[in-house]
């Protein structure tokens, strides 16, 4: 039986790769909001054009002097949503295969687990042209995420007793790290699976915890303090000692 999904996105200055990986997505869940920013006007648009996808516009990033707390925003996504069903959390430089949808019944997932699969790196986001058959992701490097079923894509059920409490996500971070990464830890470690399917990163992991840094693929100009948000980048990873994960 096919597996019915729901997905929250967040995406703001990201619409140039969100236009890539949106149509890959939209096939195969009944309902797609992508939590973005007011002045994310582009993204608007972009999603606005959709049949099964909307847009829920937040200040939440921003909120208390926060540079990016996505934490915060989630929430309000998945209040947007609905909290029931199946949900998928996705991030919006994430391209999946095609069949996703034969993946996902040939899954068959059940409530209480976690569902991440391995995601190949595709470091120059500009080439992503060249790669949107699957069969080609497999030359390219396959990230080690060792335990971590991060929020690049994560997949489980809204009953799953773990989510008893809100919010799911937490929201005490001024920045998009760690607050899936303490989500996907409400699952102990055999309730955390890997589906038999990849997904394809464009571009660099870990380089816009405080808003985009990296180069748009459409060469337009990355809005905001680009600096002063790669500044704040290298300084959470001294003080934490993070490397690769």
């Amino acid at each position: 039986m096919p597996v019915s999904v729901k997905a929250v996105v967040v995406c703001v200055n990201y619409d140039d790769l969100l236009a890539v990986t949106l149509p890959t997505v939209l096939p195969h869940v009944a309902e797609l909001v992508v939590v973005t920013a007011p002045q994310d006007a582009k993204t608007q648009a972009l999603v606005g054009g959709q049949a099964n996808a909307r847009c829920h516009v937040t200040d939440a990033f921003y909120r208390g002097g926060a540079k990016f707390n996505k934490g915060l925003a989630m929430e309000e996504g998945f209040d947007a949503l609905g909290r029931e069903g199946w949900i998928l959390v996705l991030d919006a430089d994430i391209l999946v295969p095609p069949n996703l949808s034969e993946h996902l019944e040939q899954l068959n997932p059940r409530r209480g687990f976690l569902y991440t699969p391995r995601r190949r790196i595709l470091d120059d986001p500009k080439d992503w042209w060249k790669y949107t058959d699957p069969k080609k992701w497999a030359g390219l490097p396959l990230r080690r995420e060792d335990k971590g079923h991060y929020g690049y894509f994560q997949l489980f059920h809204a009953d799953d007793p773990v989510l008893r409490t809100a919010p799911w996500y937490a929201t005490e971070f001024t920045h998009a790290g760690q607050c899936d990464d303490k989500f996907q830890h409400r699952w102990p470690v055999p309730r955390k699976l890997r589906p038999a399917f990849e997904v394809l990163h464009l571009g660099k992991c870990d380089e816009n915890w405080f808003g985009r840094t990296t180069d748009r693929v459409d060469g337009a100009e990355v809005e905001g303090p680009v600096e002063e948000r790669r500044n704040l980048q290298r300084k959470l990873r001294q003080k934490h000692g993070w490397g690769t994960k």
